[in-house]
């Protein structure tokens, strides 16, 4: 078939992955839009599904304007706005209830009705017509916020039953279709990419694989080595454009994510894009040419119902071909060393005893085997005795898109945290932020994005509480949690680099906050630190206007 001629695209000058043209084919464009409106529904979805109603009709509202009468999305708008009322009423808000109410009668006027007296449960009210919003857009009277005010912070609580020893990943939970019309739309879109791909259209037939795992992922599972193949030639099309703003980690991290959707036919061609992506990333700025994972990997057989591969570090129990077991124990060294050199500027010694990692075929088994929820994509386990580690294990179920590509480096990096920061484990923010940080960059942007819409529900915490929170916070705020942490990383790394912020993460443990924060970054304090991480993150994107600090 041609898609297996990735090689000779290594030459060609083709688009850049992430890039529109100004004047983007009328095609491209709605699908494009399609896209948009299907991901903000799916975001809205899950927000509903955790009774999170504000954060669902900021996300619905975003895409308001393109969603041509979409009956699901407008159906979702008007359960979240009816929702977000009874919410505010039962709050003793009137007023801000009133606000919604207005906008749910542009889209639903019969709805109404329903939040007269005592209404029934959303889940079981029957589906209302709907009707495209009218014209002036309703939404347009929303005020923005005064400004970055106390009220966007709350105060830190530590909830029982979590453990220091363990380091876990919140689950990804996307949105399963609920009904037969939506299954019909992604079976169309598949139909589309499947002719597209065979036209040998790989840019747009992307979009509509993309377009279908943004509604039904099921429907992907026949067809995922062609998305593969789709993925990869996204990266070579990077390459090959002049003045591409894709960074060599971030097509790296891509090509990697492609190669391990199929292993066993993309890996030769994924290993020839890897060798390019280190050559350009050495000739480029003088920056250090990314880790070339070649550790050797030993196959030691059966043990029960596992197979056992081993390098130096790592000691892996899979079920998977020995192709991806070796992949994925190259992936734990190359993020041991690479993690190493960026945070301590060091090549770590090597670890006895080795790392265990588990590597569960399903999320069942995962639960199975250590009683952790299947929808938890991976956690880790250390065991220590002051600064001596005792044992170190990372579990996760591979059957998780993201195993490889990101729930693994994110695990093996908080495996190369453990003891590097004396015995007092590291904060948990810090813990979380900087594992984070080692995902692909798609998934580090979904925390950032969503850091504007915790701070005006809110949900974050003051950092004077933060930086000293030694455990998760309790369910509703474990998101605002984990988009704080991985912004005050992000953000405390691009000031003065990752080795600044390590020296400042254990200065901060055994002299205390305020001084570490003077001495490393020349800031007054808790409250100065946070206006100045607010005014570059929540403010910068027009999210809340300026009006002072927050601990002003």
């Amino acid at each position: 078939m041609a898609w297996f001629r990735l090689s000779f695209l290594l030459v060609g000058g083709l688009l850049a992955v992430g890039l529109t043209s100004p004047a983007a084919p009328p095609e491209q464009a709605r699908v494009e839009t399609l896209l948009a409106v299907q991901t903000a529904l799916q975001h809205g979805r899950e927000h509903l599904q955790r009774g999170h109603y504000l954060a669902a009709v900021q996300a619905l509202e975003a895409k308001i304007e393109i969603i041509d009468g979409h009956k699901e999305f407008l159906r979702a708008l008007r359960d979240a706005y009816m929702g977000l009322i009874r919410e505010l009423r039962d709050g003793g808000k009137p007023d801000e209830a009133e606000s919604y109410v207005r906008r749910l009668k542009q889209i639903d006027p019969g709805a109404t009705l329903e939040l007269q007296g005592k209404a029934a449960p959303l889940a079981a009210a029957p589906a209302a017509p709907v009707a495209p919003p009218a014209v002036p857009n309703p939404f347009t009277e929303k005020k923005a916020p005064a400004g970055p005010t106390t009220a966007g912070l709350t105060a830190a609580t530590t909830p029982p039953g979590a453990t220091n020893a363990v380091r876990g990943v919140p689950a990804a939970d996307p949105f399963a279709p609920e009904n037969d019309t939506q299954l019909q739309e992604a079976r169309g879109f598949l139909v589309r990419a499947e002719r597209e791909f065979v036209d040998e259209k790989y840019p747009m037939a992307l979009k509509y694989y993309d377009l279908t795992h943004s509604v039904a992922p099921k429907l992907l599972d026949p067809v995922r080595e062609r998305w593969a193949y789709c993925k990869l030639h996204a990266v070579v099309a990077a390459l090959n454009q002049p003045g591409s703003r894709a960074t060599p980690q971030e097509l790296e991290q891509a090509a990697r994510q492609a190669m391990s959707m199929a292993p066993e036919k993309l890996d030769k061609f994924g290993q020839e894009i890897l060798r390019k992506i280190a050559d350009r990333q050495a000739g480029g700025g003088g920056a250090a040419p990314p880790i070339d994972a070649t550790a050797e990997v030993r196959h030691l057989g059966r043990q029960g119902n596992w197979n056992v591969a081993e390098t130096t570090n790592f000691r892996l129990y899979h079920q998977l071909s020995q192709d991806t077991a070796e992949k994925a124990a190259r992936t734990c060294e190359a993020t041991r060393v690479a993690m190493s050199r960026k945070w301590f500027n060091d090549a770590p010694p090597a670890w006895q005893p080795k790392c265990d990692v588990y590597l569960h075929p399903t999320g069942r088994d995962y639960a199975q085997a250590t009683q952790q929820s299947p929808s938890i994509p991976g956690h880790s386990t250390i065991q220590n005795e002051g600064e001596r580690i005792l044992s170190r294990r990372i579990d996760l179920h591979v059957d998780d898109p993201n195993a490889l590509v990101g729930v693994l480096p994110h695990e093996t990096t908080h495996i190369v945290l453990a003891g590097r920061f004396g015995p007092k484990p590291l904060p948990r923010w810090a813990d979380e932020g900087i594992a984070v940080l080692s995902e692909p960059p798609d998934r580090i942007q979904k925390h950032l994005d969503n850091l504007p819409k915790h701070y005006r529900d809110g949900l974050l915490f003051r950092l004077s509480h933060l930086l000293s929170m030694d455990n998760y916070p309790d369910a509703r705020s474990v998101g605002a949690f984990y988009a704080q942490g991985v912004s005050l990383c992000d953000y405390l790394t691009k000031l003065k680099g990752p080795q600044v912020m390590t020296a400042f993460l254990r200065d901060g443990q055994r002299g205390g906050w305020e001084p570490a924060i003077q001495k490393h970054y020349g800031v007054n304090g808790y409250a100065e630190l946070e206006r100045q991480w607010l005014a570059a993150t929540v403010q910068s994107g027009g999210a809340v206007a300026r009006n002072g600090g927050p601990g002003e």
